[in-house]
This record gives C-alpha cells, structure tokens and sequence, in this order.
C-alpha cells in the first residue's frame, strides 16, 4: 500500500513497486546490526541504479511535465532564486521513497500484529470504525516504526543530569518518549480510550516533524479499516515470540507476519 500511494506521488508506474521496496530496503540496510561487506556492496548497486532511474524521471518531466510530485520538485526553485539541482531532487526523493514507505509499511504491520492477538479489540472496531483513528494513535505511541534518529546538538546543554558539548551527535528514541510513564498513565499498555495517545511523538517534532504524518495516518487508517471489513476474524499463524524483527537500531517492525483470514 505505501510503496502505490508513494508510485503515485511521484509519477512513476505502480507495476514497478517490487523494484521500488528493495531499492527502498537497500537504503536503510545500514540501520541496523553489522552487515556482511558483500551485502553493503550489493545495496550501494541498488542505490546507484535507483538514482540513475530517478535521475532518468527527472529529465523527463523537465521536458515533459507531468501533475505529479516529480514535476513539482523539478520546477521547484530554492527561496525562489535558483532551481534545485539534480543532488536536491534526487535527495528529496529518495527520503521520500524511503520514509514514506518503511516507516508506514511497520507501522501498519505492527498494528495488524496487535490486532490479531486481540479478537475483541477487532470485533469492537468492527462496530466502531470511528475509533480506527484512536487505534492508529496508540499504534504509533505504543509500537512506533521510527523507534530514534540521530540528530546534532547546536549548544552546550544538560539532560537527567548529564552534559552534551555542542556538536555532539545524539539519538534521540522517541519510542522512549513514547513510553514515558510521566506522560502516559500505563505507558506499556496499548489502550485506544487513552485520552492523550495523540499527544506522542512518532512523528518528531518542531523543524523535524515529518511532513508525511497525515499521510501515514491515512494509510494506517485505511488498511486497518479494510482488513476488519474484509475478514471476520484474523490471528497470527505463529506464535508472538517467533516473529522476528528487521535488525534496525532506527525502525521497528516484522521481517514478516504470518496470517490465518477468515474472509467476512
């Protein structure tokens, strides 16, 4: 779902998606644990051949636009002065491959994850599919997809007690804020009446919040909303414990999620 709403976005064909997630898989490889050399280098080809692709799409438009995000980007102008060089567009689009797919992708598995140990939390939705948008703000809080990002400290600061000099490079876990009991009463329970579930911060916050939230919310929504229509009861075909995870130190979900569907 992530990897179409994200082709469409950008103006490229949807058949191309299974090309787009590994691209995308192949950016973030470097995120989690210690990789083989062999695998680095076979994601730097990977990389390369999504940013000759991309680099292709952006010469098209310039000579053909296109009403798509593609187009936008090639027009752009930086403050209005001078257009956006082939590194800046490249760049936005591939953060935007990226992020919106990665990010959207886990947090939509890891809240069908949770469904589907909880037949009652489906059935009520089923009755109350205005409450969906709650569910989706207790699954970012409770399981979020972007667990921290590194980011640059710009002044000398304390935090608990400790000092952090200016420049210095921190990561900062918004899963944790996210579990923050002095913040959330029951903080490691998921709980869709939770008053203040919205007030989490899996979308960063300030210059760094993400500008695709609403987005993401949309696709959570949706794909929730559609698998409770479509199948009248769904539950691991494992047990919790056996799932495994992507080996990310920044994002959080399931290399996989086996499914028994009883269609509705």
């Amino acid at each position: 779902v992530p990897m179409y709403v994200i082709a469409d976005q950008l103006g490229v064909p949807r058949s191309e998606f299974k090309r787009f997630k590994a691209w995308s898989d192949a950016w973030v490889i470097g995120l989690g644990l210690p990789v083989p050399e062999e695998k680095l280098v076979e994601a730097a080809h990977l990389v390369v051949e999504m940013q000759h692709y991309m680099i292709a799409r952006m010469n098209e438009r310039r000579e053909t636009p296109q009403d798509d995000m593609m187009t936008d980007l090639v027009q752009a102008t930086y403050e209005g002065d001078r257009p956006l060089t082939d590194k800046e567009v490249l760049s936005i689009v591939e953060q935007i491959l990226v992020a919106g797919n990665e990010t959207t992708t886990n947090g939509i598995a890891n809240g069908v994850m949770i469904l589907a140990q909880d037949q009652a939390l489906q059935q009520r939705l089923r009755e109350n599919p205005d409450q969906v948008k709650k569910f989706v703000e207790e699954v970012l809080r409770y399981e979020s997809p972007v667990q921290g990002l590194f980011r640059y400290v710009t002044e000398d600061t304390e935090l608990g007690g400790v000092a952090i000099p200016k420049g210095s490079t921190v990561m900062i876990r918004y899963a944790s804020g996210n579990r923050d009991e002095t913040k959330f009463d029951k903080a490691d329970v998921l709980d869709v009446d939770r008053k203040n579930s919205g007030a989490h911060i899996a979308f960063g916050s300030g210059t760094h919040h993400c500008v695709g939230s609403q987005l993401a919310r949309a696709e959570m929504e949706q794909s929730f909303k559609a698998m409770l229509k479509h199948f009248s009861r769904f539950e691991l075909a494992m047990a919790p414990d056996e799932i495994t995870y992507h080996p990310s130190f920044a994002l959080r979900g399931p290399t996989t999620l086996p499914l028994r569907l009883e269609k509705a």
